[in-house]
């Protein structure tokens, strides 16, 4: 009798988690709690270019960020 076969168990990421999930770090960067939407502020200063900008910057270009920006965030924090 052969020993059992063991698979290395990776966590589940689909599109639809990931666009839920960016759909809500959207949503906490336009929140009017400002802890909040520095906390997203935070999470979006990950990706490349955007770690420069001083703190506040973003928050006045909450208007103009698209859900693919998130998408970029969920996904570099996924590759962390």
């Amino acid at each position: 009798m052969t020993a059992p076969t063991t698979y290395r168990v990776l966590p589940f990421r689909s599109r639809g988690t990931e666009r839920m999930r960016a759909r809500l770090l959207l949503r906490e960067l336009r929140s009017e709690d400002r802890e909040r939407a520095l906390a997203a502020e935070r999470r979006f200063s990950r990706l490349p270019g955007w770690g420069t900008l001083p703190p506040g910057r973003l928050l006045g270009w909450r208007a103009d960020l698209r859900l693919r920006h998130a998408l970029a965030v969920i996904r570099a924090e996924a590759r962390e």
